[in-house]
């Protein structure tokens, strides 16, 4: 968290240059996981994702990856005030 931001890093350690990473930060909802950030990158990164937040409010957060031509993966959650 910064202020006014939620941001989250994606690293892909072990992957080729070539390999394409897929990724999304999520905030949990009543309904489900919402999309808030997402970009596509070559490995192994890192890749930082920001998004804006309302000073206040607080939410579950998480990060999930994908590897094109593979499976997802998905960060541990963190429940966050937005500073």
């Amino acid at each position: 968290m910064r202020r006014g931001h939620v941001a989250a890093t994606s690293w892909a350690p072990g992957c080729r240059r070539s390999a394409r990473v897929s990724i999304q930060l999520q905030r949990k909802r009543w309904w489900g996981w919402q999309k808030i950030a997402g970009t596509t990158y070559n490995a192994p990164g890192p890749k930082t994702l920001y998004k804006g937040c309302k000073r206040g409010t607080t939410f579950t957060y998480r990060l999930m990856g994908h590897l094109m031509g593979g499976g997802n993966g998905y960060s541990p959650t963190m429940r966050a005030k937005c500073p």
